[in-house]
């Protein structure tokens, strides 16, 4: 998605929708902040927001992939607890959970748009294993993948 965004603004197609995608996806980041959560975003420093970008992007283009905290706190330098820690308080979800709510993202698009089994669509979209897809499908969306797909068709 990242990757679209940068060349369609790069070319100046779709400048508009991609402006609100990048609105509507930092709106979903932030809904569950507090008003003291979100004023120690503010505050955050530059190379936190630069460390942030490249954690959100390392994300957005490995979600279909194993993830580990370790791996992420490889790439951009720093010890998986402290980018956990700077994550958490930027965005109020632990890393884990991000990585999570952007799988489930990925599959309920899939869900709607395609055929596919959602099987296949599990692990597709990063997921390990269909118990594990299936709770926190669960837990995100507070419904089975099945009925989403019912309700979205």
């Amino acid at each position: 998605m990242f990757e679209r965004w940068v060349s369609d603004m790069a070319s100046k197609q779709n400048q508009e929708a991609v402006s609100l995608e990048i609105q509507a996806r930092i709106l979903r980041l932030t809904k569950n902040m507090s008003v003291s959560e979100a004023k120690s975003t503010a505050m955050l420093n530059p190379a936190d927001a630069s460390i942030l970008e490249r954690i959100v992007s390392y994300i957005a283009h490995n979600y279909d992939r194993p993830i580990k905290i370790s791996d992420i706190g490889r790439t951009v330098g720093l010890h998986p607890d402290y980018a956990n820690a700077i994550f958490k308080k930027a965005f109020g979800c632990t890393l884990s959970r991000y990585v999570a709510e952007e799988r489930i993202g990925h599959v309920k698009r899939k869900l709607i748009l395609t055929d596919m089994s959602i099987t296949q669509i599990a692990f597709d979209c990063g997921f390990n294993s269909i118990s594990r897809f299936n709770s926190t499908f669960l837990d995100i969306c507070g419904q089975t993948p099945r009925h989403y797909r019912e309700q979205n068709k």
